[in-house]
């Protein structure tokens, strides 16, 4: 009950400021969090260091200022209605997803943490696109069951990494889609890839899953254009089948070779804040 309440005063109150408040609270946030974080600022600078990206302070502090602005949103948007969701994310690909779930297989959508990676899920939700996504404690434990509420009563479904996989399959099996942040390191055991030239332990389930269910899987990358508008763009990566008979390797090639180009393209909005490679320095 007192998660719920902070959650939705804290909602109403950012939902309520007008546009350049929010985006000077955003700032504001971010240079509290740049400035008290020094090992994230390390780790940040690691990062981008690996994938090719300027290190320098103003790219840094970009990246937190990103992430502020992410947060601002999970409130705010609680409270936007299907319209508001619509008129905030650019969405020029959707073609793409409706042939893709036409083979009757249901979809896997393979992302990152780019841009707003929160607001394609609430887009796709408002447009009635029957959503799954895997996800562990987001915010903090008191306000995880808030945040959980507001995507399922906006028609998302919230699964933990702890549920089973037979899920996962079924969700598919009946036509679902579910959507996967494969930069994330909530997963449970994973095979290791090969990303900018170094090696790292990457969750399997995308390419394991297509390859079981015959799903297609789609590379999806939703960049902020500014405080008010983003892009949610999208490629077929796999079509239906294709993974089966590709076979585990090329599988996991073909998708961790696009979470490359997505971060590569976007490195600037990839809000990983803990140092990905471990020898990256």
């Amino acid at each position: 009950m007192k998660g719920t309440t902070v959650f939705n005063v804290t909602a109403a109150i950012l939902d309520s400021l007008p546009g350049r408040v929010r985006s000077f609270a955003a700032d504001f946030s971010a240079l509290g969090s740049y400035c008290l974080s020094p090992g994230k600022r390390h780790n940040v600078r690691c990062n981008l260091s690996v994938v090719g990206a300027p290190r320098s302070g103003g790219n840094v502090y970009g990246i937190f200022r990103n992430h502020s602005m992410n947060l601002i949103e999970m409130f705010a948007s609680s409270r936007w209605d299907g319209d508001e969701i619509k008129g905030r994310v650019d969405f020029p690909h959707r073609h793409v997803l409706d042939e893709a779930l036409a083979a009757g297989r249901g979809a896997i959508l393979a992302t990152a943490h780019l841009g707003n990676w929160e607001l394609p899920c609430l887009l796709l939700g408002s447009l009635g696109y029957p959503l799954s996504v895997v996800a562990g404690q987001q915010m903090n434990s008191l306000l995880t069951d808030s945040v959980k509420q507001v995507k399922e009563e906006k028609g998302i479904v919230v699964i933990g990494p702890e549920q089973s996989y037979r899920k996962l399959y079924r969700i598919l099996q009946a036509g679902g889609i579910i959507a996967l942040l494969l930069d994330g390191d909530i997963f449970e055991g994973g095979v290791q890839v090969e990303l900018f030239g170094r090696r790292v332990i990457l969750p399997r389930g995308a390419a394991r899953l297509a390859m079981s269910t015959g799903a297609p899987v789609l590379g999806v990358c939703c960049r902020r254009l500014d405080d008010q508008r983003s892009q949610l763009n999208m490629e077929t990566l796999l079509a239906p089948g294709e993974a089966a008979r590709a076979g585990e390797s090329r599988t996991q090639h073909t998708i961790f070779s696009a979470i490359e180009g997505y971060i590569s393209d976007n490195a600037d909005q990839w809000c990983i804040f803990r140092k990905f490679w471990e020898d990256a320095i």
